[in-house]
């Protein structure tokens, strides 16, 4: 079955993160400011990495994805890119 997710790639310092910002990925609050913060989670991204890859990574190593099968930039600023991923669910 195929899903949607969105995701931020960052640039905090010379290093690289993603943010899942939909999804199972997005981590679990119970509603409060403070539950958000402690919940959110960021993945490296590894210097020889295509976006692409490094999205997958996370997905199929989490247990999320069998696969990618698309990103599709959405917006792009100076520090992030925002992407619509298409994925392959895992059983």
């Amino acid at each position: 079955m195929r899903e949607t997710v969105v995701v931020i790639k960052v640039k905090v310092g010379n290093m690289y993160f993603l943010r899942f910002c939909t999804g199972e990925l997005t981590g679990k609050t119970n509603g409060n400011l403070e539950d958000f913060r402690r919940a959110e989670r960021y993945y490296s991204v590894y210097h020889n990495e295509t976006d692409f890859e490094a999205i997958e990574r996370v997905m199929t190593c989490e247990r999320i994805a069998h696969n990618v099968t698309d990103i599709e930039e959405m917006n792009k600023t100076s520090q992030s890119k925002d992407y619509r991923v298409t994925y392959n669910k895992a059983a």
